[in-house]
Formats: C-alpha cells, structure tokens, sequence
C-alpha cells in the first residue's frame, strides 16, 4: 500500500546483470489497465503481459525504492518521539519499523494480524539489493563498525530528493513530452503559444509536478513539498482565471439594470409603475418629425408607373 493509502502492488526484479556480473536489483510497480469499453493490444510478443483470469493487461514501470521507504522511515520517526531519531544498522531499522507499523495498523483495525500490511514484504525490502543505496539517500549514515553501516532519517534529505525528481519532471522537454500534463497546464492558460509570463508558465509546470509526485506522498509531506516554493505569483493568476470564469457564468439577464426594480414576478418596475411599451419615442424618430421635407417628393411618387 502506498503511502496515500491507496493499495498497490510492486514487484522486485533482479534479472539485469550488471558489468562485474552481480545482479541489478530494482522494484516495478504493477498496474492493471482495465477500460470500460473493449480494447484490442497490439504489442510484441515477449512484451505483452496479460492477466490469466479477467484479461486485464498488466504494465510494469520502474518505481524508486525511496517512495515504499518513506513509510517505513515516518514509522521509526514517530517511535523514536521527542528523543529524536537513532541510528540503526538496516536489519534494526526494518524489524523496529515493523513492530511499530504493525502496532498502529492493530490500534486502528481492533486485530493487528489483518489488513494489507505484510510484514514479511515489509522484510524482504530490506533485503533487496536496491535498498541500502535509497536509505543513503534519506538517512544520515556513519560506519559503526567494518562492513556495518547505521542510518538515521533525515527529512531534510528528503526534501532535496523530492525537489530533484520534482525538477527533472517540471524540465521543459520533459514535461512538454506528457500530453496529458500539457493540457492540464492549458487549461491554466498558461500552455505554449499562450502570452503567459514564462516564470508563471514554470511555476505551473513546478506545481503540476509537485501534484504527480505526491501521489506516492501522505499528505504530510506533500505539504512540506509545496511549502517548499513560491508560488504566490501562481496562486494570483490562478484567483483572477477563477473569478473570471464566475462572472463569464453570469448570464446579462441575470443583472438588474440600475433603477430598475424585480416586482416579485420577473418583470422591472421603475419607482414602481410598469413601463408601457412605446411610452417614449426614440431619439432618432422626433428628429424626423422634425426636419424639413420642403421640396422633397413624396414617397408614393416612387411608384408610380412610368409615362410612355
């Protein structure tokens, strides 16, 4: 489960062998891809992947071991409470880890043998090969002793990785290459070819990559995330789009015109008479009835018929 609670599966994957000859160890994320109309795929036949019992085809990415490492992290976190966090040898750091999210899972569910959390998934991370390389990425880390090294959550490195992958995913090459990004973009109005301030049509790449990241966040550090910017100037532009798009869902009739009255019964009062229809002539007519039309032939003339 992910750690917006959203369940999930993930695979590990050692099967690429590396230039000394040792396996490259690396986690895939599986997902089933279900429409609602049928579909026919049409892929290789060695890349083609398809769910024995539903038909379902089933895709697998890459997935950074660091986002099923935070969980485990913000566990250890919360059990070393207000004496800060320790250092632990990777072995420690797991077993800890899952004494305590297994404790919590109990406290919530009423039974702490049920629900999605497995603890030897949990285990067999900490085994993989790609581990130890992500917590070094997240953690502080000393050498206790030959061969063993400790480790020690540290937000702030955190932070730096999830601003990073934030970084490469707002590049302009790389995120224009995402239609579907794109679009959501554009409908900010800030999409290529509009006139939108170039700072402010990155600050919405900024944003929208922030939104794809922390769907493997909980909602904590997704604050933190956004936190992390400035996006007063977006957040501006985005409040004058809003309250344009309301007043263009005001229709004219809806807008009382000034010194006109709703009686009850949709029709406008003036100081509480109704208006008769043709009540007043237009300006334009009394200037006719005004003009002098001396010497100026009558208009039946025009249709008499012509002598012979």
């Amino acid at each position: 489960m992910l750690p917006t609670g959203i369940p999930c599966l993930f695979l590990p994957c050692e099967n690429d062998a590396t230039p000394d000859g040792t396996l490259h160890a690396s986690i895939l994320e599986v997902q089933a891809v279900s429409p609602d109309a049928s579909r026919s795929w049409f892929l290789e036949e060695d890349r083609l992947l398809i769910h024995p019992a539903d038909g379902k085809l089933l895709a697998m990415t890459p997935i950074d071991p660091v986002f099923l490492l935070i969980p485990i992290l913000l566990a250890l976190e919360s059990a070393d409470g207000e004496s800060g966090a320790r250092f632990r040898p990777i072995d420690d750091l797991f077993e800890d880890a899952v004494t305590k999210m297994v404790s919590i899972e109990g406290a919530e569910d009423g039974n702490a043998r049920t629900g999605p959390l497995n603890a030897d998934d949990i285990m067999r991370l900490g085994r993989l090969k790609c581990t130890p390389a992500a917590l070094q990425r997240l953690c502080d880390c000393k050498e206790a002793a030959v061969e063993l090294i400790v480790y020690r959550f540290s937000r702030s490195k955190l932070l730096d990785v999830l601003r990073r992958k934030t970084s490469r995913l707002a590049a302009a090459a790389t995120f224009d290459s995402l239609p579907s990004l794109k679009r959501g973009l554009a409908k900010d109005g800030l999409g290529v070819g509009t006139d939108a301030d170039e700072n402010l049509r990155q600050d919405g790449r900024t944003k929208t990559a922030c939104d794809v990241i922390s769907q493997y966040l909980p909602a904590e550090l997704k604050a933190m995330l956004l936190a992390s910017y400035d996006f007063d100037a977006l957040n501006t532009h985005l409040a004058r789009l809003h309250r344009e798009d309301r007043l263009a869902a005001v229709t004219p009739a809806s807008i009382p015109k000034p010194g006109i009255a709703d009686d009850g019964e949709g029709t406008g009062n003036r100081n509480g008479k109704k208006r008769k229809a043709a009540a007043q002539a237009s300006r334009g007519v009394e200037k006719l009835k005004k003009a002098s039309t001396t010497g100026m032939p009558k208009l039946s003339n025009f249709f008499k018929k012509s002598a012979k």
